[in-house]
């Protein structure tokens, strides 16, 4: 097995004219979205220009490597998270999205309560 990366980083990520916030710091890579809109843009670049199989396999196996996690956060919430340790939700399985973890309950309180 790989040694785990240490990775630190704080950038910004520009997607149809919305600004994405990536920090990594140690084992943890968290993406954090501003609002639902560039959510929505996204999935929507990510969907076009992906199979969506093959695109999580390729991310799990990159965060495999690295003995890492994704998280990606709306509103300050983490609403979902792949990698390593990360165990499939209900919803993910019912929306065909393993292995991501999605967190319907915390994408809601994010969308009812932008600011937290």
């Amino acid at each position: 097995m790989a040694k785990p990366l240490d990775i630190t980083t704080d950038l910004c990520v520009s997607i149809a004219g919305n600004t994405l916030n990536v920090q990594a710091n140690g084992r943890l890579i968290t993406l954090a979205l501003p609002n639902l809109q560039a959510g929505r843009e996204l999935f929507k670049t990510w969907r076009s220009n992906h199979d969506r199989g093959n695109w999580f396999g390729g991310v799990m196996a990159l965060l495999a490597h690295g003995d890492l996690q994704l998280e990606i956060q709306l509103s300050g919430r983490m609403i979902a998270r792949l990698g390593v340790g990360v165990r499939p939700s209900l919803a993910s399985w019912l929306l065909g999205l393993r292995p991501l973890e999605l967190r319907p309950l915390q994408m809601i309180l994010a969308i009812a309560h932008p600011n937290k």
